[in-house]
């Protein structure tokens, strides 16, 4: 007499028929299946975070690749994208469909071990009751089934079927906006700021001379420094300007350069830049980026960021 069986106390598991009872009860013998039942769903979700990682970083590698091909007849120096919205829609869909995909092992696996798993994967609804029952009606679902095998093959099809209705939408979301963030970029050139249209692929540009306002600032979140240079536009587009994704990353600043001084040949009023109560011109900030440009840096990022200027 196993645990389960002594825990039921002669009574019938989830209330089914008995031969379908006895079935269950002699499939929680198979103790390393239940074990692994318990854990099944995490090494499943896992697996998946893992290839969304690749998914991510290949995305990541081939939007690189396209704007930079993009940017050679524009004299492109920059680009920045927009990767991350369809990933995280998936993020989503993954953390329900792979309940599909545990449900599906458990529909191919043999019996007694599909009543161990399918034991371990209910063990929190109770084993006395109707009310804890996961069949929901077993005499009906009974009848149409010779044995537990069926039983659980019956229940499981229909929360395939459900769910997997269910996520079709949003797994057609996820794919759509992957596929189309990948030729969405944008590219910063000496002469202005080049938007590529994700579904049409053509670029749209706006010049530095346009610009209506730029906010500066320098940013400190913890050990993560960022310059903020976020150019505006008279119809209210905006871009804040990456300095990280500079294909020659080592010449960012002279490449902000050379756009801060085309933006001052219009008419664009510079700003500080303000976010919540956060200091815009962070000291920690400013020595990080004094220290990576070296002994001219300081003057350098000074005139770039109108230290001393925009202060009251």
């Amino acid at each position: 007499m196993n645990k389960l069986e002594k825990s039921l106390a002669g009574k019938p598991l989830w209330d089914l028929p008995k031969s379908f009872s006895d079935e269950f009860i002699d499939s929680y013998n198979f103790t390393s299946t239940r074990w692994l039942g318990n854990w099944l769903y995490f090494a499943i979700l896992l697996s998946g975070f893992y290839c969304g990682y690749k998914v991510w970083n290949f995305s990541e590698k081939e939007t690189a690749r396209r704007a930079q091909e993009a940017a050679i007849p524009i004299d492109g120096f920059a680009y920045d994208n927009m990767m991350g919205l369809g990933l995280s829609v998936g993020l989503f869909v993954w953390f329900v469909f792979a309940g599909v995909v545990l449900s599906l092992i458990l529909r191919l696996t043999p019996m007694p071990r599909k009543g161990a798993l399918f034991i371990s994967a209910h063990a929190d609804t109770g084993w006395h009751s109707k009310t804890s029952n996961p069949f929901g009606s077993p005499s009906h679902m009974s009848a149409n089934s010779e044995n537990a095998r069926d039983l659980i093959n019956q229940f499981l099809d229909r929360k395939i079927k459900k769910t997997t209705k269910f996520l079709s939408p949003f797994m057609f979301i996820a794919i759509t906006l992957t596929i189309l963030e990948l030729n969405w970029y944008s590219i910063t050139s000496p002469t202005g700021l080049h938007r590529n249209n994700p579904i049409t692929n053509n670029m749209s540009f706006e010049t530095w001379q346009d610009a209506h306002r730029v906010e500066l600032g320098c940013n400190q979140i913890e050990n993560d420094s960022n310059i903020i240079y976020e150019v505006i536009w008279a119809d209210g587009k905006k871009k804040r300007l990456p300095i990280d994704t500079h294909f020659d990353g080592q010449n960012w600043l002279r490449n902000m350069e050379a756009i801060d001084a085309s933006i001052k040949s219009g008419d664009a009023e510079f700003v500080r830049w303000e976010w919540l109560k956060r200091d815009p011109i962070h000291p920690q900030c400013l020595r990080s980026f004094y220290a990576e440009q070296g002994p001219d840096g300081k003057g350098r990022i000074d005139r770039l960021l109108r230290i001393g200027q925009l202060e009251n």
